[in-house]
């Protein structure tokens, strides 16, 4: 399931970015970039992995392979080593959302959820129906047990046709109804 959701993810991010691919990576590294994308699709991930290295040593300077390869240790659970590479992206191109909404995804597997949080915000602010950053920020919200905020998105990223789990919208609705109503003290 874990591995269908980060493909899934994988081919919505591709998809917005696939037309900057061909106007910023020379041929013979867009030929590796290619591969490695069809290579990830495939799940073959040792091989997505070999392709979009030598995509990246031949175009250093684009952000796409950093952010395709970021995907790929993301799918190894090498979460360190993805947060590194949508650092890059970033570095590379401050206004891409989705390599804020990745990189969330590397920093909320470290369980580093504050930072996550920033990601997710900046990814909506550059995007403000970014679907990915509000579904992720909703998990994230939910993670740090800020239930209302958690709710909202999940409304938020509803409107816009994002489908949650069913237990996940049960477990949140559950909690929300669970917690004691705080009495406001005059003080």
């Amino acid at each position: 399931m874990k591995r269908l959701c980060l493909t899934l993810l994988m081919v919505v991010v591709l998809a917005a970015a696939g037309g900057a691919a061909a106007q910023q990576i020379p041929p013979e590294a867009e030929t590796h970039y290619l591969a490695a994308r069809e290579a990830l699709l495939a799940n073959e991930v040792d091989k997505a992995l070999g392709e979009i290295n030598k995509s990246i040593e031949l175009a250093p300077q684009n952000f796409l392979p950093y952010v395709l390869r970021g995907q790929i240790y993301l799918a190894r659970q090498e979460n360190d080593k993805a947060e590194a590479d949508f650092t890059r992206a970033i570095s590379l191109k401050a206004d891409y959302p989705e390599a804020y909404t990745m990189r969330a995804r590397a920093l909320q597997a470290q369980d580093r959820l504050d930072q996550a949080l920033d990601d997710l915000n900046r990814a909506l602010s550059l995007d403000a129906n970014d679907k990915e950053a509000l579904s992720t920020r909703a998990y994230v919200y939910y993670q740090m047990k800020k239930f209302e905020a958690a709710r909202a998105d999940v409304a938020r990223a509803g409107k816009l046709g994002v489908k949650f789990p069913e237990d996940f919208v049960q477990a949140l609705e559950k909690t929300i109804k669970d917690r004691p109503v705080p009495i406001p003290v005059r003080g």
